[in-house]
């Protein structure tokens, strides 16, 4: 053997590579058969995304108090933008345009509001009456029907559910609390809504690009598409609504 094939000292202590041999991961996966673990492998996807799905509608329950206002002022957008683009193509200013669109939707609400507190107070009075007949006819029912109750016995049922009331008045009263909050967050969306749409109405394309920026930018394109395709169909939506409605 020559010098340069007699191994030496510092060689035997060299990390030598590792044999070319299967891994064993590899050998477990080829021995479970390949419809589990396409299975397997759409199984993982799909909780992944039913995970993600589920964090999605619980942050949408958590800002319900902004997401509300957000999609019903993006509705009431999708509403006005017809008349907006009517306006805007006959040289109205933008904030003319805006504040005529605005004052053009709360007129109509109140108008409606007014229609119906109209027909309430001109009803009432019939509904009174026959009310009061109904009551009287369902006693007469109690006094010479089958169940042959007295005065007394009626009087006496009415006095236990004016007690029951009584006793329960501390739940009356976190109901009406519970009625007073829900009202004020009605308000409160009602605010957040006009405010939205005032935004929108004013420079919603402007807004879409800057939330656009939030994208990648190869997939900018594709997003850009599909929220203009969803929007034309909201639009279509609300004009289908506002025909049946009318």
């Amino acid at each position: 053997m020559s010098e340069e094939q007699r191994p030496r000292l510092r060689d035997l202590f060299r990390p030598r590579a590792a044999a070319p041999d299967r891994p064993a991961a590899t050998a477990t996966d080829e021995a479970v058969p390949v419809g589990l673990r396409i299975t397997a492998a759409y199984a993982w996807r799909l909780l992944l995304i039913a995970a993600a799905v589920a964090g999605i509608i619980w942050l949408v329950i958590e800002l319900k108090l902004l997401v509300i206002p957000l999609m019903v002022g993006i509705l009431i957008t999708a509403l006005l933008w017809p008349a907006m683009q009517w306006m805007l193509r006959h040289r109205f200013p933008r904030w003319l345009a805006v504040t005529l669109a605005l004052i053009g939707t709360l007129t109509i609400v109140s108008l409606l509001f007014w229609l119906v507190i109209w027909q309430v107070r001109a009803q009432l009075p019939d509904v009174q009456e026959r009310s009061s007949a109904a009551i009287e006819e369902f006693r007469q029912f109690l006094l010479t029907g089958p169940l042959h109750l007295s005065e007394t016995q009626i009087q006496g049922y009415i006095d236990q559910g004016l007690q029951i009331i009584n006793e329960q008045t501390q739940a009356l009263l976190n109901g009406a609390l519970a009625v007073g909050t829900t009202a004020a967050h009605v308000v409160t969306g009602a605010v957040l809504s006009l405010f939205i749409l005032i935004c929108l109405l004013a420079d919603g394309r402007g807004i879409w690009k800057w939330t656009l920026r939030l994208f990648p930018r190869a997939a900018r394109p594709a997003a850009d598409a599909a929220a203009s395709n969803g929007f034309a169909t909201i639009v279509n939506y609300a004009r289908t609504q506002l025909l049946v409605a009318a």
